[in-house]
């Protein structure tokens, strides 16, 4: 995938069959930009939006910079540890294998308005 942005990093990866995201093709994904300083962050990983940037990053339900709030799930593997990266951020319509999520607590299970379905081993994201 060649860059949209000059400047911006792209690396798309969508290989990782634990996440089984379409619900009759009617899944909800939007493009974000992950910021710099993130590090590697994988696909199934939980983004929460930095109020200041508008840019997304990993939640982390301890802080206060607007990351504490989950709002999807990162759906590109990509590498923000110096410059800001592109990627694919999946909101709603998605069954996710549980176990394939990083991040997902039940704080984020309500910011998300998520069901565990099936023994609570799949995530139902309305």
């Amino acid at each position: 995938m060649a860059n949209a942005l000059p400047g911006l990093k792209t690396e798309a990866t969508l290989t990782d069959v634990r996440i089984l995201y379409a619900i009759n093709g009617a899944e909800r994904q939007c493009g974000v930009t992950i910021a710099s300083g993130q590090g590697a962050v994988a696909i199934g990983t939980v983004l929460g939006m930095i109020t200041a940037s508008g840019k997304f990053g990993k939640y982390n339900d301890t802080l206060g910079d607007g990351t504490q709030t989950a709002v999807g799930i990162c759906m590109t593997q990509v590498d923000a540890t110096s410059e800001d990266c592109m990627a694919d951020m999946l909101v709603g319509n998605a069954l996710i294998i549980k176990a394939a999520l990083t991040g997902y607590d039940a704080a984020a299970k309500v910011d998300l308005g998520a069901r565990e379905i099936l023994g609570a081993t799949v995530v139902n994201l309305p």
